[in-house]
């Protein structure tokens, strides 16, 4: 396999024709979100402070805390220095890197290290943040939806961080820039096209009810929209529409903090998210192999067993996973300590998953922690060049014909434009 290469076979016509009746479908529906509204009059809702503490599973890495510090911002395969210029005013070409830092996850590093200088520091970025965003210095990755959404959460979980010693000034510009931002978050999602993407920015609409006081009346609506993203891409086995065990993770990973802060809150949690969070928690344990880490089908990079543990460790019911979940599409077989898992579903619909793959028949095998037979899994370092690669037919232990892909792969400005992501 070379880097950046792709399956070009020819489909049946049939499998085109289906394909421009799936993209009218579509455009019609992104038009019906448009007509509709998700909140009433967001210009009368202001946030005023920090609501119910929403607590992350996991922490972030105290070791990167200093390079931080330092300024050395290392996110894949590229690591800018600031050399004495804020880090937002660096333009830098891998938009990877740009959407990383844009993102803020990176707060969990600094709150991990547990020093006063550290929230000094994160507390500089922000204003510096805010700061280019009044001058509309940022570039427009920065304003995307899924990272606007990464943003709020990564902002409102760590509210006691951030706020802890803050001046009045500080509180000022923080509380009025996350109410821009919820406030734009809404207006856009009616426009957005990517699935994933919109049930992450209901999740950090939901977050922002909660997280943020003065934003309670916008609650009902929030959780009105995650219940309605919730019962249209978590399937009745509890897998999501992309079929990725990664993005399965992820949703679990936002999620589950969600829940426990509105039970210690002493809130009701809606029906939907409960019913969704039980569906999803023995699908967790269906992907997962003796290692605790993820099977590495559509687009994981990681087995994340840390992760993993994290989240079935807040699992109360402890339900059984299936041996065959139909809707996903996936079969798990377990005796013993062993443990295989085999991919028996077709293709995610074009738009839901950019990293699904043309992997029919693929499986993973495991005893106890020891992995045997494994598919590659997309690479630990953003690299353009390789990101087709792993989406082959070849990247997987299953069976490939005269080196020919089981799939075709169509990543153009047309295809983008309708659905999103490569189809």
């Amino acid at each position: 396999m070379q880097p950046g290469s792709r399956a070009i076979i020819t489909a049946p016509p049939a499998d085109f024709a289906g394909l421009v009746e799936f993209a009218a479908r579509q455009i019609a529906s992104r038009g019906l979100r448009k007509a509709s509204r998700l909140t009433p009059v967001l210009s009368t809702i202001r946030a005023t402070g920090a609501g119910h503490e929403i607590t992350p599973l996991t922490r972030g890495n105290p070791d990167i805390a200093p390079d931080l510090y330092r300024g050395r911002f290392a996110f894949g395969a590229t690591a800018i220095e600031c050399s004495g210029r804020v880090i937002f005013d660096h333009d830098v070409a891998d938009e990877h890197w740009t959407a990383q830092l844009q993102s803020f996850d990176w707060l969990a590093h600094l709150k991990a290290g547990n020093r006063e200088l550290w929230r000094v520091l994160a507390r500089a970025l922000i204003a510096d943040w805010i700061e280019r965003a009044r001058s509309k210095s940022h570039k427009p990755v920065a304003w995307r939806n899924d990272l606007l959404s990464r943003r709020l959460i990564s902002w409102i979980r760590h509210n006691r961080f951030l706020l802890e010693g803050a001046s009045e000034d500080f509180h000022h510009i923080y509380f009025n820039s996350l109410t821009r931002q919820v406030r734009r978050l809404a207006r856009s999602l009616v426009s957005e096209t990517s699935k994933l993407n919109r049930l992450n920015a209901a999740i950090a609409l939901n977050y922002a009810s909660i997280g943020l006081a003065g934003l309670e009346p916008l609650r009902p609506a929030a959780q009105q929209k995650l219940a309605q993203e919730l019962d249209q891409q978590i399937y009745p086995d509890g897998g999501h529409i992309s079929r990725s065990p990664g993005v399965l993770l992820d949703i679990l990973l936002d999620l589950m903090p969600l829940r426990t802060s509105l039970e210690d809150a002493r809130l009701e949690v809606p029906d939907a998210l409960n019913a969704a969070l039980e569906r999803m928690l023995p699908m967790l344990r269906f992907f997962s192999h003796g290692d605790s880490g993820l099977a590495q089908f559509n687009g994981v990079a990681a087995a994340r067993a840390g992760h993993v543990r994290a989240v079935l460790a807040s699992d109360e019911v402890c339900g059984r996973p299936l041996t065959h979940a139909l809707h996903s599409g996936y079969c798990r077989l377990a005796r013993g300590s062993s443990v295989a898992i085999m991919n028996t579903g077709t293709p995610p619909a074009p738009g839901i998953n950019p990293q699904a793959a043309a992997d029919a028949l693929a499986f993973e095998f495991s005893e106890g922690s020891n992995r045997i037979v494994v598919n590659c899994g997309r690479p630990l370092v953003y690299d353009p060049k390789w990101q087709g690669v792993p989406r082959l037919t070849a990247a997987h232990s299953t069976v490939c014909l005269d080196e020919e892909c089981t799939g075709t792969v169509l990543d153009g400005g047309l295809s983008r434009k309708i659905f999103g992501t490569p189809v």
